[in-house]
């Protein structure tokens, strides 16, 4: 996913340009205001008198993403068998179907400890009184 922004409008200020003008005169803005826009983006103003006399300079518009992803639903808890050595094996579950996140950036899931972790049960018995 990529940033998303608006583009709001620099048709009085944004360039700094001394207007010598005695003529009427155009200021516009490509692209225009309330442009949404989803990376770095170049805006150019232009100054056009009556007369068709014009000038222009541009800008960039660089988006930056500083709000934190948001996970809207978490992996449950999980109840789990262990194997015949009292191990069980984590799998992946950074792609679960129950994991929902909201995020305008590319993001990377990662969890801890990682998928393939043995975990082991050292009890000489178990909340269920077996051995």
């Amino acid at each position: 996913m990529t940033v998303v922004a608006t583009i709001p409008s620099r048709t009085i200020r944004g360039c700094s340009t001394e207007h010598y003008e005695c003529s009427t005169y155009e200021v516009t803005q490509n692209p225009v205001s309330g442009t949404v826009i989803q990376d770095t983006t170049t805006v150019t103003i232009t100054v056009t008198d009556e007369y068709g006399n014009s000038a222009q300079c541009t800008f960039d518009v660089n988006t930056d993403d500083n709000t934190d992803p948001v996970i809207n639903t978490c992996v449950g808890n999980k109840e789990v068998i262990l194997d015949a050595s009292c191990n069980y094996t984590l799998p992946d579950y950074t792609s679960d179907a129950a994991l929902s996140i909201t995020e305008c950036s590319t993001y990377e899931v990662t969890q801890s400890p990682a998928p393939g972790t043995v975990i082991q049960d050292y009890h000489n018995g178990d909340d269920h009184r077996n051995r």
